[in-house]
């Protein structure tokens, strides 16, 4: 017999080891490279379903983001505290929050003690919490705007913003969930002209 009329085995592409098989992209592989795409293709289809769940959680949590309040207190509800002291702390959470930390002798008489500091956090929390939907609301417009009018790419963006490109993909998909855009505050900031000045 001679060296021509040996069947000829193809190496793996990434090592010298006889090929065995094809990968799903075609590739060729040994057995140890086709065992990495395995666990490569089983890693993938893993992840998609992690994105499937974390986009579901997103869908559940945008549904019940009308119900963000923990309780039904207003700012004029605080009666432990003086007016003019809510308004503080709604302006300036930082300097409550200081002061608690610190806890110097006396430092809850002006938030009205143990209540006034109970009703000032529910009133607090409620009030950081519209404020947080509303960030979102507006990031949710302004990423909008970049991806469709200034043609910046995930990859882009996420160094623009510090993100990486998955999460801003995430955040991408959430504001493309196809509810009517009107339906969002800043909806008139997703084209040039709401930055035209």
């Amino acid at each position: 017999m001679t060296e021509a009329m040996v069947d000829f085995v193809p190496p793996c592409t990434w090592c010298d080891q006889p090929a065995i098989t094809k990968t799903e992209d075609g590739m060729r592989a040994c057995w140890h490279h086709a065992a990495l795409d395995g666990v490569r293709s089983q890693r993938l289809a893993d992840s998609k379903v992690r994105m499937d769940a974390v986009e579901a959680d997103i869908a559940r949590r945008r549904a019940a983001s009308g119900a963000i309040r923990v309780s039904s207190m207003q700012p004029a509800d605080v009666t432990a505290a003086p007016p003019e002291v809510v308004a503080e702390v709604l302006r300036d959470p930082a300097i409550f929050l200081d002061a608690a930390a610190k806890a110097e002798p006396g430092w809850s008489d002006r938030y009205g003690g143990p209540e006034g500091v109970a009703q000032l956090t529910i009133v607090l929390h409620d009030h950081l919490a519209e404020l947080t939907k509303r960030n979102a609301d507006l990031r949710t417009s302004t990423l909008i705007y970049l991806r469709t009018q200034a043609n910046l790419s995930l990859a882009k963006l996420g160094e623009l913003l510090g993100m990486s490109r998955q999460r801003v993909g995430v955040a991408s998909r959430r504001a493309d969930d196809g509810a009517d855009p009107t339906s969002r505050p800043f909806a008139h900031l997703e084209s040039r002209d709401g930055w035209n000045t």
